[in-house]
């Protein structure tokens, strides 16, 4: 490994991409759903061509899976039972996911607080038992090799179990003083290379990817804020000027109380809570006709 990439090998296949990719894969993974519908197709399967059909349609689903979880499925097309494989692999795997989830909130989120990654891992290691016999049974089949790429060498992490790989790019992670953060729109892990870098790289459809998806939110956002604020502050102008000229129409107390209900809304439609035509609406202000008073306010 080397610098911000990674290099995994596994069984005759090596793999160099940018570092945390392949464990950041795993966790975005749903394992358990995954075995769920191996279950499912399996129940559905009454001889060994539907059993086969239903294994294609699996692999097919996991196209955009990670490059090796992928290779790991295709090991399992000729065994005798293809679907029952592939279901107690994703149960296992789901198993394995739920604690490095655990392990990377406690270790590596960047919001876990103060004290190194390497202190916290110690810790961990020494409550979570499970968690320290697993690691030492993994590291028992870890190899070393080296790796030509466009000119230049590189050592490659090697393993014949992919919760061996994926436990030592949770641990170079660790060594390396990594943190990662949680994309603010999608809500998953992603390795931040800045401390000022809230979004991640991942697609979110036509075309996009989080940072650009959530560009265009915050911006629509900010216009929102703009355009309340905007009115808030000419319908307060408005009605004040009216309470200073003709007071015994509109009272001062009846002022307050209302600029109190716009403050309310103001912060309400910059939540999102409240849309801007409905802000709109309802900030329009009191008016007194005949002697008598029209509650604009609560659409009376």
């Amino acid at each position: 490994m080397d610098g911000r990439d990674e290099c995994l090998g596994w069984e005759d296949h090596l793999l160099r991409e940018r570092q945390g990719s392949f464990l950041l894969a795993f966790l975005d993974q749903d394992w358990e759903a995954l075995a769920d519908q191996a279950q499912a197709l399996r129940r559905q399967a009454f001889h060994l061509e539907q059993m086969y059909a239903g294994y294609r349609r699996l692999r097919e689903e996991f196209q955009e899976a990670h490059p090796l979880f992928r290779q790991e499925l295709d090991r399992m097309a000729d065994s005798a039972d293809s679907l029952y494989a592939a279901g107690q692999w994703a149960g296992e795997m789901g198993r394995f996911r739920r604690l490095m989830a655990a392990a990377v909130e406690r270790v590596l989120d960047r919001d876990t607080g103060a004290g190194g990654a390497g202190g916290r891992y110690r810790q961990l290691l020494e409550e979570v038992s499970e968690l320290s016999r697993l690691a030492d049974r993994l590291h028992e089949g870890v190899g070393v090799q080296y790796a030509f790429d466009s000119g230049q060498g590189q050592l490659c992490l090697t393993a014949r179990d992919l919760r061996a790989l994926l436990f030592l790019s949770f641990e170079y992670l660790v060594s390396q003083g990594y943190a990662l953060g949680r994309c603010l729109n999608c809500g998953r892990y992603f390795v931040p290379f800045s401390v000022n870098t809230c979004y991640c790289d991942r697609p979110v459809g036509e075309g996009r990817i989080c940072k650009t998806a959530a560009a265009k939110v915050n911006y629509t956002k900010k216009l929102r804020q703009d355009q309340a604020r905007s009115l808030y502050a000419k319908q307060n102008n408005t009605y004040q000027m009216r309470v200073r000229r003709s007071p015994e129409r509109y009272p001062e107390e009846e002022y307050r109380l209302w600029r109190q209900q716009a403050k309310e809304l103001l912060a309400a439609t910059e939540r999102g809570e409240l849309s801007w035509e409905e802000f709109q609406r309802k900030m329009e202000l009191p008016r007194r006709r005949g002697g008598e008073e029209r509650d604009v306010w609560n659409g009376k």
